[in-house]
């Protein structure tokens, strides 16, 4: 994989850890603790959309892996011609669809060569494969045309004990073509994220009538107040961090609706919406949302009387880059500690102030 992949892997590799860290520690038994909010149990069903967007671009990554192993032909007395990669069968009985030249020897009905004689493959062949992709069903099943063009394939060599079964290997690299695979991506991406945004609306509406105030964003916060607690400090909040991990967009949006950046819906559509290419196209996971990330943390550090400018900017977007989830969760507690300090007669928890 490439500099961007091994990124983006990273990235889904240290949610994932966060994640689970999070949820231990909120179900963990603890006699100062009482029971999960039940918040914290509705925010369960929003981890679906991410879960599914990780196994759909390691599935890609594989393939990808795949694609680039030398590939093996076997080309059978009845006609049929089966090509391998790493052992794993990617076509079965697949006729040669065009090729140049006469015809082979043991192929299309001509009678097999007598043992020990070698025979030459045509220079160019296109082949019709059946990839059959892992992630379209459970058992992995379910095929998907494409094609596959091989080019200057070595002698035709029979198999000792077996006198039915002809071997070639290719002495150039394979093209691959394969053949619908972008548009297929861009209705799964389509897909996951519509309906994990229909959940994720749902659970942000309830969240927004019942738990956010109507913040006095007209008032700066306290300038004193600073990221105090790290990093990977905010393991020690536990509902922050399920609301981070599970519902990024709906955590983010309150945390600048409560600085007085953005709205509570124009936030949460922005993130909302920056996660759609992100599915679509793996390799660039992060590069969306990280742009409204990032400029919203430049805004807030400003708020909070924090150094701001090019260094800081090289920072954030390797922090929001490595561990989003680990941002949203730091500025969601810095911004409500600084709105406690700051504003102490307003409301900030029980419901909405009308």
């Amino acid at each position: 994989m490439d500099g961007m992949s091994s990124l983006t892997l990273l990235n889904h590799i240290s949610v994932a850890i966060f994640g689970a860290a999070a949820c231990c520690r909120a179900v963990a038994p603890s006699a100062a603790r009482g029971a999960p909010s039940p918040v914290f149990v509705a925010a369960l069903g929003v981890a679906l959309p991410r879960s599914s967007a990780l196994s759909l671009g390691l599935a890609r990554a594989v393939e990808k892996a795949r694609r680039e192993q030398p590939l093996r032909a076997e080309a059978h007395a009845n006609g049929t011609l089966t090509a391998s990669q790493d052992s794993k069968t990617l076509a079965g009985a697949s006729q040669i669809a065009a090729a140049e030249g006469a015809a082979l020897p043991g192929i299309a009905g001509a009678p097999p060569p007598p043992s020990g004689i070698a025979q030459l493959l045509p220079s160019r062949a296109l082949l019709s494969l059946h990839v059959l992709p892992g992630w379209c069903r459970e058992d992995g099943t379910e095929p998907r045309t494409s094609s596959l063009r091989a080019r200057g394939f070595a002698r035709l060599a029979r198999r000792p004990f077996d006198e039915e079964e002809v071997v070639a290997q290719p002495a150039d690299p394979i093209e691959w073509a394969c053949t619908h695979t972008w548009s297929a991506w861009f209705l799964y991406a389509i897909v996951i994220w519509a309906v994990g945004t229909m959940v994720t609306f749902v659970f942000a509406s309830l969240f927004y009538w019942n738990r956010v105030p109507k913040y006095d964003n007209r008032a700066s916060l306290n300038p004193e107040e600073t990221f105090l607690s790290g990093h990977f400090g905010c393991l020690s909040d536990s509902p922050t961090c399920l609301m981070a991990f599970l519902c990024p967009a709906v955590r983010w949006a309150d945390t600048v609706h409560m600085a007085g950046l953005l709205s509570f819906w124009c936030a949460f559509w922005i993130l909302a919406v920056c996660y759609l290419p992100s599915l679509a196209f793996f390799v660039l996971w992060g590069l969306f949302p990280l742009v409204p990330l990032v400029t919203a943390r430049q805004q807030l550090r400003g708020k909070l009387g924090l150094p701001a400018g090019n260094e800081t900017w090289v920072s954030d977007c390797c922090f929001a880059s490595f561990c989003s989830c680990c941002l949203i969760a730091q500025e969601a507690r810095v911004v409500n500690e600084a709105y406690i300090v700051g504003h102490t007669a307003m409301p900030i928890s029980g419901g909405r102030a009308d």
